[in-house]
């Protein structure tokens, strides 16, 4: 399969006001991103949604077209009749516009309300993600027919729980595809609990509660926060400190005062080591999120009109993965937090629900799911590749060092040598390293230029990634090199390559010759251009045997700054 310069997605969260579907849909696409730059491919990324979290996607540094939801447009008087016909004819030419080569759906497989039917022709390879739904929604002849116009359908749960899902689609098993859940946050962005702590302002040694009403826009949500406030004081011991993510869609007052957070970042994921426990409704993406991190929690579920958040709990709750309390009036509610609270708060329960949670959630799936819909368009054997060098210890790396994945992955190829890259057999190891033995003295686009030159150089041995890395290495740790990168750089373009050499003695002869050079006090700039005024009538061993004559009849020069 040949591989394309660009890749154009489309993802379409047109299904309601929420976070739920926008932020599955970000979760796989910034793996397709991670999995393309590896590839050398451009990959363009677009969203059509109507949710009122569209400020996720600035955050994550994707493009979003925006439709009103249809709660904001019966909120503003308009006619559904009219918001229907315009919203239908927006949708039809913003992807007959986009032409995307891989059009990507969450779950609902007809959109909202019915208009993919003329969209889905338009797009090259069409997918649908299909978060578990009511059994009763997909086994509607309507679902079943129009999931059947997708290449791939995805589901972001195990095929043990959902086999009746299986059953009700009747899909051909080449096409269905069960990977598990799907979220936002990675181990390896996961900040540290005093990290996590520092940045909300929780100080270290007391009690900290994270409470979230999922999207924020369901009628109960004003009254959990109530009750929150009415259950704590009765918790007795040292205070505890609140920390409020009450999701986009919450129009109510914000709560502050002593131990009170108002947190409205799209950044919760990566700050869950900064919790104790939480109070969280049960939608999908939280109950998985907080498994996964393995924050013991209390799952207060609504009622939605697609998603059994009650039965999802129940599941939770049935194999000591977490608690559950369902809303009610006053002193009942009170009660029965105050309870679930002392319990997941309990320093001997509550990481045994802590335990039970990550067992239920052992790892994150966007990855899984983005492979999957890659393959599409893109070689298994490229994707393969990708997935195995994209592993959570590298990414944790690239973190530490503060570079970019595509800075990585360029000094990765340059690293392979001037032939065609093989990005099937791409490996990320040695620009790690390299990396590492610079110090970030250098910047990867830098590296990478003296990857290339160097690997010019060396023509009379076959040099590997691993070994063109170690020799680059040498040369930058020589003390006649450090901090002279880019003049390195003009040394190594103006030097002609020796076909009599292998990559560790032609290293070593130009070692030996740039040591000469400070010892008598000339840089590295010196050296090019003793290189040029005999590059032209010498070449292989009489240009370095004349060089080295030349550096040892000269005159002393100014000794570097910062050498004796």
């Amino acid at each position: 399969m040949e591989l394309p310069r660009t890749l154009s997605i489309v993802s379409y969260a047109v299904n309601g006001r929420g976070l739920g579907h926008l932020s599955r849909q970000v979760a796989i696409h910034r793996w397709m991103r991670r999995y393309a730059t590896f590839a050398g491919i451009r990959s363009q990324h677009w969203f059509l949604t109507t949710s009122e979290a569209d400020t996720l996607l600035f955050h994550e540094g994707f493009a979003g077209f925006k439709l009103p939801s249809k709660s904001a447009v019966a909120e503003a008087g308009i006619s559904k009749p009219s918001y229907l016909a315009l919203a239908k004819q927006w949708i039809w030419h913003s992807v007959a516009l986009l032409r995307p080569d891989l059009f990507v759906v969450d779950t609902f497989p007809g959109g909202s309300f019915q208009e993919l039917l003329g969209v889905l022709d338009l797009c090259r390879h069409p997918a649908l993600v299909l978060r578990p739904v009511r059994p009763e929604f997909a086994a509607r002849p309507s679902f079943r027919a129009l999931a059947g116009l997708y290449e791939r359908v995805i589901v972001p749960s195990d095929a043990a729980s959902e086999a009746g899902l299986a059953d009700a689609l009747r899909l051909d098993p080449q096409r269905l595809r069960f990977v598990g859940p799907i979220m936002r946050g990675e181990p390896f962005e996961r900040l540290s609990r005093a990290k996590a702590r520092s940045l909300l302002g929780v100080p270290e040694g007391v009690r900290c509660v994270l409470v979230s009403g999922g999207g924020g826009g369901d009628d109960g949500v004003g009254a959990l926060f109530e009750a929150i406030e009415a259950a704590v004081p009765a918790l007795g011991g040292e205070p505890v400190w609140l920390v409020y993510a009450a999701g986009p869609l919450f129009r109510g007052d914000p709560r502050g005062g002593p131990r009170r957070i108002w947190w409205t970042r799209p950044d919760l994921p990566r700050m869950h080591a900064a919790f104790d426990a939480a109070v969280c409704a049960g939608g999908f993406n939280s109950v998985h999120e907080l498994g996964f991190a393995g924050v013991p929690t209390v799952f207060v579920p609504q009622r939605k009109v697609a998603d059994d958040q009650h039965d999802r709990v129940r599941g939770w709750v049935d194999r000591g993965a977490a608690l559950r309390v369902e809303l009610g009036e006053g002193e009942t509610l009170r009660a029965r937090l105050v309870d679930a609270l002392r319990e997941v708060l309990d320093p001997a329960r509550g990481p045994e629900i802590a335990g039970a949670a990550r067992a239920m959630v052992p790892r994150n799936n966007a990855r899984v799911a983005a492979r999957e819909l890659l393959s599409l368009s893109l070689p298994e054997g490229l994707l393969v590749q990708a997935e195995e060098e994209l592993d959570d210890a590298l990414l944790a790396e690239i973190h530490g060092l503060d570079v970019s994945l595509a800075d990585l992955v360029q000094l990765a190829a340059d690293l392979q040598g001037p032939a065609p890259i093989d990005r099937s057999a791409l490996a990320l190891a040695p620009a790690i390293d390299l990396l590492g033995e610079s110090g970030g003295e250098l910047p990867p686009t830098l590296l990478g230029r003296l990857a290339r030159l160097l690997g010019r150089r060396i023509k009379s041995e076959s040099v590997g990634p691993e070994r063109l890395a170690e020799h680059l290495a040498r040369l930058l740790q020589a003390p006649s090199t450090r901090g002279q990168g880019a003049a390195l750089a003009m040394v190594l373009d103006a030097l002609p390559g020796d076909r009599s050499l292998g990559g560790a003695a032609f290293v070593g002869r130009l070692r030996g010759i740039l040591d000469a050079a400070a010892n008598r006090g000339h840089d590295l700039l010196a050296v090019t251009r003793m290189i040029l005024e005999r590059a032209s009538g010498s070449e292989g061993p009489r240009l370095y045997e004349e060089l080295d004559q030349a550096i040892q009849a000269s005159r002393p020069g100014r000794p570097p700054e910062g050498r004796p």
